[in-house]
């Protein structure tokens, strides 16, 4: 303080204007400078002249007292039944399908914004602020969509075999633009009440010029602001009461006729595997008597060839047998033409003389009488007997042609 009042007027002065400069600057530093965050879009309208600053860079920026309004650069729009994801009411949307059936879809689609001053230009021109963007263009562009997939299938397909292609559809719609159809009445087998009825479907017009395949009936707005769909997810479809139910009679349905598809394969596997193994015990079969076939050739060519053998070796014996028999004979004729047979024709007279020796010892009549009475022994039968065998000696002798002279 003594320093402060021994200091001359102007001095005071100037830490006077400095200290209310100061003062000013700590209440206004809002107003002055601006703090970009890396996960924003501010544009700042300064005063008097009206220019619009696009800040798309985090960091400080010299505001100048400027109106300053800031975006979301990527963001989640929510169109859900729970509290904790988007508002605190349902902001479910609902969905008509060529059926007449009614649901409510949950999910969620991730948008980014563009960053080129243009777009940005046209975006905060239009509606200003983030809060109006959201309500104003992008859930009634999804809800748009969202109602415009609806007639593009039935219930049934929205809730099995189609699933996929409604969330497809969805973020096609919101990428290029809403889908220019034709309607065609079909009469066709209701999925779920299995009962044949006459509806519309909203045909797909293909254009391979046109975005996406398909004809438009009009531009997205997202598009025309720039503005970029990264992703689009469905977390739920509750269908209406009535839908659920027939919806949950054709299940059970599918699944019976599943189940009878799944007993008629396992019929057919154990067909199949009874077959198999039909097959392989034939093939055993064949193969074991394959075996039995060719050990009983085997032995029969084995005994062929051991009968042939021995045919052979009969053969060979026959012809030994023949030229042994040949040799014999011949010698025996060779050595019968040297002695004239003596040897056999001896041995064939000597047997002859025996036989009639004993035939007439054992004869009983009058040749030789077994009692003799009286009388010379030298004469009578004594000599007949002698006479008769000397004749027959002869005779024998000359059957066999052996020279013989008798006993004088």
């Amino acid at each position: 303080m003594e320093v402060f009042e021994n200091m001359s007027f102007r001095k005071k002065m100037t830490m006077g204007l400095v200290a209310v400069l100061l003062f000013f600057c700590l209440i206004f530093i809002g107003c002055i400078i601006e703090n970009v965050a890396a996960d924003r879009v501010v544009i700042n309208q300064v005063p008097i002249s009206g220019t619009l600053n696009f800040w798309v860079t985090q960091g400080w920026h010299l505001q100048k007292f400027g109106d300053v309004t800031t975006y979301d650069k990527a963001f989640n729009i929510w169109f859900s039944t729970k509290q904790d994801q988007g508002e605190s009411q349902d902001e479910s949307i609902r969905i008509i399908f060529n059926d007449a059936g009614g649901a409510r879809i949950s999910g969620s689609a991730r948008l980014v914004l563009p960053l080129d001053r243009t777009n940005l230009m046209a975006i905060h021109t239009e509606f200003h602020s983030m809060k109006v963007l959201v309500h104003e263009l992008i859930k009634p562009t999804i809800t748009k969509v969202v109602f415009a997939t609806g007639p593009l299938m039935s219930s049934f397909e929205s809730y099995a075999v189609k699933k996929n292609d409604l969330i497809r559809y969805i973020e096609d719609q919101l990428r290029w633009g809403i889908y220019k159809t034709v309607s065609q009445e079909v009469s066709k087998i209701d999925e779920l009440s299995g009962k044949r009825k006459t509806v519309t479907l909203a045909k797909l017009i293909p254009n391979a010029e046109a975005p996406g395949g398909y004809e438009r009936q009009e531009d997205a707005p997202f598009r025309k602001y720039g503005i970029d769909i990264r992703a689009v997810a469905v977390e739920e479809i509750v269908y209406d009461d009535t839908i659920m139910q027939q919806i949950a009679s054709q299940q059970k349905a599918l699944m019976d006729v599943q189940t009878s598809i799944a007993e008629a394969k396992k019929a057919k596997q154990r067909a199949i595997k009874a077959e198999e193994q039909g097959k392989a015990n034939y093939q055993t079969a064949k193969w074991e008597q394959e075996t039995i076939n060719a050990k009983e050739i085997a032995e029969a060519e084995k005994a062929k060839k051991v009968a042939k053998l021995d045919m052979e070796k009969a053969f060979f014996q026959k012809k030994a047998d023949i030229l042994a028999g040949e040799g014999i004979a011949t010698k025996k004729r060779l050595v019968m033409q040297a002695d004239g047979a003596l040897k056999q024709k001896l041995e064939a007279w000597t047997k002859v003389q025996g036989f009639y020796a004993d035939a007439l010892a054992k004869y009983q009549g009058n040749l030789v009488p077994q009692i003799v009475l009286g009388g010379n022994t030298k004469g009578g039968s004594t000599d007949s007997v002698k006479n008769l065998m000397d004749l027959i000696m002869i005779k024998t002798a000359k059957d066999l042609r052996v020279e013989v002279t008798p006993n004088q």
